[in-house]
């Protein structure tokens, strides 16, 4: 991001080792407008949306949510409400780049889960694209569980 023009970069995740290589990265590459936080995505966002901050690009990249079948119900529920709190997060115009690398949740579950948070959030979007894995991993044709990396760029109305 900030070698695309960014202002500002905010990278936040749990792991302190995750945000030390950022930091160390963003050294390396003579970046000073990255910053990092240490917090649970989850509040994070909940407590930027109470300080009505807004963004233009936001970019989310769980972990895979979903491990087993058995938690695709659970999963999904995660990813809808990270989902809905970043795209009340984005300024008009603004993108939401979401992410799932959870084999179990299959493209139709994803694009449902994406569909499902943009209504409930409010958030008239486009879908700008939809991606999967690069050619390196390409998904076999009759094995739906390969096809485990989507990603949908959406842009706020």
């Amino acid at each position: 991001a900030a070698k695309a023009g960014a202002k500002s970069v905010t990278a936040v995740d749990i792991s302190q080792t995750a945000l030390a290589s950022v930091a160390y990265s963003a050294e390396q590459n003579g970046f000073d407008c990255i910053q990092t936080m240490q917090a649970d995505v989850f509040e994070w966002l909940r407590a930027a949306r109470k300080e009505s901050k807004r963004y233009d690009v936001i970019v989310l990249d769980p972990p895979a949510f979903i491990k087993t079948k058995e938690a695709v119900k659970q999963g999904i529920a995660g990813y809808r409400d990270v989902n809905i709190n970043a795209l009340k997060l984005l300024s008009k115009g603004g993108v939401l780049i979401t992410c799932s690398c959870s084999q179990h949740l299959t493209l139709p579950l994803f694009m449902q889960m994406v569909e499902d948070s943009v209504k409930q959030a409010g958030v008239p979007c486009r879908m700008l694209e939809l991606r999967t894995q690069g050619r390196d991993h390409a998904p076999l044709v009759a094995s739906e569980e390969t096809l485990y990396l989507k990603v949908a760029v959406l842009k706020a109305d």
